[in-house]
C-alpha cells in the first residue's frame, strides 16, 4: 500500500503540473511556511502541492510529507489532506503515519490582517503497534492569523489544540490524549521572490505510557530558514526552500535540516477531478485496512458528485507548530496544518 499512496502522489503532481496555462498564477511568496500555518487560503482555481523532508540529526529521525489543497470552490473555504512517511531510528522503523484531512475558513482578508481558523480530522492509519500512529481518530483545531507589516515584513501567529480519544501505545494500553502548540514566524521579503525567515514553535503533548497512564512531553525549536520562487508564464509557482531547526529549552541539543519543495498553479476542471479521485483513491484503499465511521465521511467529503462545480479544492497539513521529530510518530511526529 505504502508504494501505491507514493505513486498516487507523483502522479497527481505530474499530471496537474503541465495544465499550469489557464491563468495568471501566484507572484509573490505567500503561503509556504514550513513549520507554521499561514492564514491564506487557496485562491479560487488554483492548487498548491506540498513536499517537505525533515531530519533530526540526534535522533536520526525523519519524516517526509506530501500535502495537496484546493479551494473550495473559492477563497473561502479550503480542504487539504497530507500523508505522512516516517523512520524511527529506534527499531530501525519506517512507515504511513496518521493522514489529516483539514478544512479551512478564511474568516477575515482585509488589507494587512488574514484569520482562517481550521479544523482537522486525524485518521489512524499509521500502526500504533509500530509507534507510526495514534490508533485512534484525532480532532484537531488551529487559529492562523497573518500581518503584513509595510512591504518588508510579514508575521505569522499559530495557537492550536489536538484531542485523541483512547489513544494507544504500542503495547494496547488506551487513554484520552491533548496536545497543544503555539508559534510564530516573522519573515523578511528582501524581494518578492527571495525571503529569508525565522520560526519559533512550541508544542506540549501526552504520551499514552504502558498502563494507560500518560507522560507529558515538550518541544521547542527556532527555525532559521530561507525560500525563493520560480514564477512561470504559465501561471506555475515553483518555491524550494531550506531551514535548520534548533532546539532549545526543553529540546536543547537537537537539531537538523528541513527541505521544502511547493507546486502552485492554475487548475484546470479536469485536473481539479483528477485531484479529488486521487484523494479518494487513497481514502478507499486506507478504508479497506481500518475501516471507521470518519473514514467515511472524509470520502464523502473528498469525492464530489458530478453536479458540483469542479474546482480544485484543499488545505494543507504542513505541520502547523508541529513537533519535526520525535521518538515516537504517535501523535506528536506532526500536527497537521493549512
Amino acid at each position: 500500500m505504502m508504494r501505491t499512496i507514493v505513486q498516487s502522489c507523483i502522479l497527481a503532481v505530474m499530471v496537474c503540473l503541465p495544465q499550469a496555462a489557464f491563468s495568471e498564477g501566484p507572484a509573490k511568496i505567500q503561503d509556504n511556511s514550513f513549520l507554521l500555518e499561514e492564514a491564506y487560503n487557496q485562491e479560487d482555481g488554483v492548487i498548491q502541492h506540498i513536499q517537505s523532508y525533515v531530519y533530526n540529526k540526534k535522533t536520526r529521525d525523519w519524516l517526509y510529507s506530501f500535502t495537496q489543497e484546493w479551494p473550495v470552490p473559492k477563497q473561502a473555504h479550503q480542504l487539504s489532506y497530507t500523508i505522512p512517511v516516517a523512520h524511527l531510528q529506534e527499531g530501525d522503523k519506517t512507515g504511513l503515519s496518521d493522514i489529516a484531512i483539514n478544512y479551512r475558513y478564511q474568516l477575515i482578508m482585509d488589507g494587512p490582517l488574514a484569520v482562517s481558523p481550521r479544523f482537522s480530522l486525524i485518521l489512524p492509519t499509521g500502526d500504533e503497534k509500530k509507534g507510526m500512529g495514534s490508533g485512534a481518530t484525532g480532532y484537531q483545531v488551529n487559529l492562523p492569523v497573518s500581518v503584513e507589516i509595510g512591504h518588508r515584513w510579514v508575521t505569522h501567529w499559530n495557537a492550536g489544540a489536538t484531542f485523541t480519544p483512547d489513544a494507544a501505545e504500542p503495547g494496547g494500553s488506551t487513554a484520552d490524549a491533548w496536545a497543544y502548540n503555539l508559534g510564530g514566524s516573522v519573515i523578511w521579503l528582501a524581494n518578492e521572490t527571495f525571503n529569508v525567515m525565522t520560526e519559533i514553535v512550541w508544542t506540549s503533548m501526552e504520551a499514552v505510557q504502558p498502563g494507560g497512564s500518560k507522560l507529558r512531553e515538550e518541544s521547542f525549536f527556532v527555525n532559521p530558514g530561507v525560500r525563493f520562487a520560480k514564477n512561470y508564464k504559465s501561471g506555475l509557482q515553483v518555491v524550494p526552500g531550506l531551514s535548520f531547526p534548533i532546539g532549545i529549552g526543553s529540546s536543547h541539543g537537537e537539531y537538523g535540516a528541513l527541505l521544502y519543495l511547493s507546486f502552485e498553479h492554475p487548475c484546470s476542471d479536469a485536473v481539479c477531478t483528477i485531484s479529488y479521485q486521487t484523494i479518494s483513491f487513497f481514502l478507499v484503499h486506507l478504508e479497506e485496512r481500518k475501516a471507521t465511521a470518519p473514514l467515511a465521511i472524509a470520502i464523502a467529503i473528498a469525492t464530489p458528485k458530478a453536479s458540483q462545480e469542479r474546482r480544485c479544492s484543499g488545505d494543507a497539513a504542513r505541520g502547523t507548530g508541529r513537533r519535526w521529530t520525535t521518538r515516537r510518530a504517535c501523535g506528536s511526529i506532526y500536527a497537521t496544518g493549512r
